[in-house]
């Protein structure tokens, strides 16, 4: 239930616990969307039972085609692919606290999206689960 936390992290859609077949906890998988250039850009994550994201995917999004649909490309989300869940990130050189990406050339703003989505989900994955982050 992530009810309690939409207010501190207004883009969250939807976190879950995820299982394998035998019970083991494998995961959380999160979904978040902030505001792109075309609109919201909807994201889902997945951290792993280890504490590192194990991948992140752009869902349907209204990004322009050809600049800003290049956050859907493995070349931007292998950024995040195996780092800690520690980590947030930022678009800007000098932002405290966060680890700087790469963005896609002239779609800063999709990019930015992307990074605010996953850093909220980051927050929330720390939040409940007792600030291990």
């Amino acid at each position: 239930d992530i009810e309690p936390y939409l207010e501190q992290l207004p883009d969250l859609t939807a976190a879950y616990e995820v299982y394998g077949p035998d019970g083991e906890e494998l995961g959380t998988l999160f979904a978040a969307a902030a505001r792109g250039y075309g609109g919201d850009v909807p994201i889902m994550a997945a951290v792993n039972a280890e504490g590192k994201l194990s991948g992140v995917r752009i869902m349907a999004n209204e990004e322009t085609p050809g600049l800003g649909k290049k956050i859907e490309e493995q070349e931007f989300l292998s950024q995040f692919v195996d780092k800690d869940i520690s980590i947030r990130y930022s678009t800007k050189i000098g932002d405290p606290g966060k680890e700087v990406i790469d963005s896609v050339s002239g779609a800063t703003i999709s990019s930015r999206a992307v990074t605010e989505s996953l850093n909220e989900g980051l927050e929330l994955y720390s939040q409940i689960s007792g600030g291990e982050s």
